[in-house]
């Protein structure tokens, strides 16, 4: 979505994109909407022993990943923080040996894995994570917030008047509580792993199929997109 934007292609790229320095020298981003750390996603089952990063340290059985390119992982690589150096080298380490899952083609895999594999866990950003932890087979919890503290937002070409007009609503709706309505819905309130829902999908029969990040998690972003375009 980058590039179509770079490319004058498209006018507004509406996903949830993290404002960078690269990215903000060749684009206009609008005011953000959501903040971004990583976030540590695990197997309920290994939730006794993994309540943070650091605790993957703790026990050597367990190997972890992350997306094999993007901001986590450049992030991990040239963090200074002496347990982040730690988890970046031994992921090198597993690479190296030929270890599977290390360093994933996308967040679809890494979390696919957590779900068959008690001893993985996989590093993404921490609403992709809050929300799976949400999804059927509710076998999925997210824990810690590290590494980055970024923010979600539209992007628009340089000098786009798109942005005022975005930033004029966005503000609007952080100010009435708007779009701390629309996580909740979005997230909380379409849970599929409350009591009453997971036991309406157990008589009902589950498909064993993953929720998709694609799709389900870019739907966040639509109703307040159709506003602020009115």
């Amino acid at each position: 979505m980058i590039g179509e934007v770079i490319g004058r292609r498209v006018d507004l790229a509406a996903a949830p994109l993290l404002m960078t320095r690269p990215r903000m020298r060749a684009i206009d981003f609008t005011e953000p909407f959501m903040k971004v750390y990583a976030s540590v996603l695990i197997n309920k089952q290994a939730s006794e022993l993994i309540n943070g990063y650091k605790d993957l340290l703790n026990h050597p059985h367990f190997t972890y990943g992350v997306q094999a390119k993007g901001v986590l992982r450049r992030a991990l690589k040239l963090s200074n923080d002496t347990d982040l150096s730690r988890l970046w080298k031994q992921m090198l380490r597993w690479q190296e040996r030929g270890l599977k899952f290390i360093f994933t083609k996308n967040n679809e895999r890494g979390i696919k894995n957590v779900r068959i594999d008690e001893s993985y866990a996989f590093i993404l950003p921490s609403p992709i994570a809050d929300y799976m932890q949400l999804q059927m087979p509710c076998n999925l919890k997210s824990v810690d917030k590290f590494l980055i503290n970024m923010d979600y937002a539209f992007a628009a070409r340089k000098n786009s008047s798109l942005v005022s007009k975005i930033n004029k609503s966005l503000r609007k709706f952080k100010k009435n509580g708007y779009l701390d309505r629309l996580r909740k819905k979005w997230w909380e309130d379409r849970s599929q792993c409350s009591s009453a829902r997971s036991i309406k999908r157990e008589v009902l029969g589950y498909n064993g199929k993953s929720t998709a990040v694609k799709g389900h998690f870019y739907l966040v972003l639509l109703p307040p997109l159709l506003l602020l375009l009115l």
